[in-house]
């Protein structure tokens, strides 16, 4: 038991660590090293990687709050639609076999990877286009489905959330 705790919190300070540097979710970590080195099950280590992810998160939101650094209006449609999106990507995995499941995250993560390396090492940068919404209905919906696909993906995978959100804000 007390082996298990000390890999626990190992586990912890690495992704807090990779978290910090990379600005993103620590789920690209945690499942993996649950699923291998403590034997979780994919949907184990998923839902236990969000419910660090949603703690930690809390944290650092209030300190961005405090300091009148979140953009409350985009984030509670972004939100919105995140929850709705999370709870049908749920509910899909939870109809997915462990090694659908497994492989599924491992498409997912190696996608992901790609993505990070291609923006780092590419010969020509990405330039996203900014959207300018004629209404702020069209903004508010636009929003709201954006975080219907993030939702989505945290659902089923455990991911896509503070990577993904942090590139469409920005």
């Amino acid at each position: 038991m007390v082996e298990k705790i000390i890999i626990l919190v190992l586990i912890g300070l690495l992704t807090g660590t990779i978290t910090a540097i990379s600005a993103g979710s620590g789920v690209m970590v945690v499942v993996p090293l649950l699923a291998v080195i403590l034997g979780y099950t994919m949907h184990a280590a998923i839902g236990t990687s969000l419910l660090v992810d949603v703690i930690a998160s809390i944290n650092v939101a209030y300190n961005y709050y405090r300091f009148g650094r979140i953009e409350l209006r985009s984030g509670i449609w972004l939100a919105v639609g995140a929850i709705v999106g999370a709870q049908a990507g749920s509910h899909l995995a939870s109809l997915i076999p462990q090694e659908g499941l497994q492989g599924g995250f491992s498409v997912f993560t190696i996608l992901s990877g790609l993505t990070f390396f291609y923006r780092a090492f590419g010969k020509r940068k990405l330039s996203l286009p900014k959207f300018q919404f004629k209404t702020n209905t069209r903004r508010i919906l636009v929003t709201i489905a954006i975080g219907l696909y993030i939702g989505l993906s945290t659902g089923l995978f455990g991911t896509g959330g503070g990577a993904t959100i942090l590139l469409v804000l920005v």
